[in-house]
């Protein structure tokens, strides 16, 4: 990212961003890495989304790899919210099962900070490692809902049907229900009753 975006730097104020009254008090960061903003910098805004009431959306994710004990404190103190600006949403994302330990390590923290794991959303990329297996997909998948996360599978390789049907089986809940392998067997042709959303049947 530092190569073809160049080196972190804050843009605007919270009170820059926001359009004001009558306006709702909602900001929506389009920010990949909030945190890596120095740290008068991040606490500052911080500090401006809090004091002046403000519910933010952190939806391109933190990295909770290098999350440390003070972020996630100072993070705890404000209203974070999902894309709608109604759940409690954390974003973030696990793509390399060799980054468990840090991973896990960040989840523990934020969980200490008092952001339980329920409200955190865990961006799943799946597919990009040519030599990726089915055992360590489930295996990242399977780590995070024991943990109380919310995974959100995102497949690299938007023609591959398999990885699509995974998607689907995750976000519809499939698996509190049955196994994937079932559901991938049953969904081998499409739903001729729900609309194309993912190139097979709507989510």
């Amino acid at each position: 990212m530092p190569k073809k975006e160049g080196a972190v730097k804050s843009a605007a104020t919270i009170e820059e961003i926001w359009r004001g009254d009558p306006h709702p008090r909602t900001i929506h960061l389009l920010d990949n890495d909030f945190f890596g903003q120095p740290k008068h910098e991040w606490k500052a805004r911080l500090a401006e989304i809090r004091d002046g009431g403000f519910r933010v959306c952190f939806n391109q994710g933190i990295n909770v790899r290098v999350i440390t004990d003070e972020i996630c404190a100072e993070l705890a103190t404000v209203e974070y919210r999902d894309d709608n600006f109604k759940r409690r949403r954390i974003y973030t994302a696990w793509d390399n099962v060799g980054d468990e330990g840090l991973f896990f390590r960040g989840v523990d923290r934020l969980e200490r900070a008092g952001i339980p794991p329920h409200h955190v959303m865990v961006y799943m990329l799946i597919g990009y490692d040519p030599a990726e297996t089915w055992e360590r997909i489930h295996y990242r998948f399977q780590r995070m809902v024991d943990r109380g996360l919310q995974p959100y599978p995102m497949p690299f390789d938007q023609q591959n049907r398999e990885h699509k049907r995974f998607q689907r089986w995750v976000l519809r809940k499939q698996y509190e229900m049955r196994p994937f392998e079932e559901y991938n067997t049953r969904r081998k042709r499409p739903d001729p009753h729900t609309a194309d959303l993912f190139g097979e049947g709507k989510l």
